[in-house]
């Protein structure tokens, strides 16, 4: 491009004739003026379009990350609430088979309810963090309560980053009938 304006302001300063230099001085300046604004204009352009393009593109790859992240969480938490009450069921076998056979009639004894935690434990490694599946293990291989308060406070952690002061003993209820009035 550059080389067509010097080209274009030579050949007008060359061919004109007669005694104007500042004329054709001016009508140099002028041209080059005009051919940098020219370019100016177009870079400016080409600028704001690629700026377009690149707050599409990471717009883009912020929302696809966003909808990655949070169903990841809501896999977490609907897998969790699940895995919950089959372990609370499975401490609390003898007060909660009852339940158990009406809201899951594949599972008939606690042996197979521990079957079925064990599968939990290792789909687990897909969506849970270390110290979730660390915690399962530990109710797994020790099957206490406070094993299992322990598991809730690790998930809880896991789903909400929540920095909690709770202990297993937190969770422990020590009277679970109805109190006389």
């Amino acid at each position: 491009m550059w080389f067509w304006v010097f080209g274009r302001a030579r050949a007008e300063n060359e061919s004109e004739s007669g005694d104007g230099i500042r004329d054709r001085n001016a009508k140099f300046n002028e041209t080059i003026h005009t051919a940098m604004n020219t370019e100016q204009i177009l870079a400016a352009l080409g600028l704001i379009g690629i700026g377009g393009i690149i707050q599409a593109l990471v717009s883009y790859i912020i929302g696809s990350r966003k909808k990655k992240s949070d169903a990841k969480q809501e896999l977490k938490e609907i897998r969790y609430r699940a895995i919950i009450l089959l372990c609370y069921a499975f401490i609390n076998y003898e007060r909660e088979k009852t339940a158990l056979m009406i809201n899951r009639p594949n599972i008939t004894s606690k042996d197979e309810l521990l079957n079925e935690l064990n599968a939990e434990w290792v789909n687990m490694s897909l969506y849970a963090s270390d110290d979730v599946i660390i915690r399962m293990k530990q109710l797994l291989e020790k099957q206490t309560e406070s094993t299992y308060n322990a598991l809730i406070i690790e998930m809880r952690r896991d789903l909400f980053s929540v920095k909690s002061k709770l202990n297993a003993d937190t969770y422990k209820l020590t009277n679970t009938k109805v109190l006389p009035s």
